[in-house]
């Protein structure tokens, strides 16, 4: 009983965050604007900061972080979120102390048709390196599907398949997974 509220508690989770995120993409057209300061100093007196910047106006967000560390190194992350007809566009830079960034677009598309949502990221690290993941997520009538595909940098692949079925009858949710790695 314990693992069905913790599997219902992280899906519920997982819908509300979605739904958040609809919500917020979907509301007024008019500018807002919001920050956040946090500080955080640890037992040896040294200390951390996080700095946050959002902005909102029609039909996305952007949102400007900046990491402060106890010993002065910073990184910062700069993201951008739109909402399009059927999903959401969402693009991430991340730079560290030394320079080095790191980059991630993502998208996420619904299919009434086939009343499946899809998401798609590519990441390039510093090096120029890039990785992919595709994954699917779609209802059956007793349950949901979901396939991830990951490509690393040098091609090597890793596909997860995870299927979770729920029973009416002993009211207990089974999940079977199935994960394959390629050179």
């Amino acid at each position: 009983m314990r693992e069905l509220i913790f599997c219902k508690a992280k899906v519920f989770r997982n819908v509300a965050c979605v739904l958040f995120v609809l919500m917020f993409l979907t509301a007024s057209t008019e500018v807002m604007a919001w920050q956040r300061n946090v500080s955080r100093t640890g037992s040896s007196g040294q200390s951390a900061t996080r700095d946050i910047t959002a902005t909102r106006s029609g039909s996305g967000y952007n949102r400007s972080t900046t990491f402060n560390g106890p010993q002065g190194n910073s990184a910062t992350r700069e993201t951008s979120v739109t909402r399009t007809e059927s999903g959401i566009n969402r693009a991430t830079t991340t730079t560290g102390p030394q320079g080095n960034t790191m980059t991630r677009e993502a998208n996420s598309q619904w299919n009434p048709e086939t009343k499946t949502w899809t998401k798609r990221s590519n990441t390039t690290g510093s090096g120029g390196q890039t990785a992919t993941r595709e994954t699917s997520v779609s209802r059956t009538e007793s349950g949901v599907n979901r396939s991830t595909t990951t490509t690393g940098p040098q091609g090597n692949t890793m596909t997860r398949d995870a299927n979770g079925q729920w029973d009416p009858e002993t009211k207990t949710w089974s999940k079977n997974v199935i994960v394959e790695t390629a050179p």
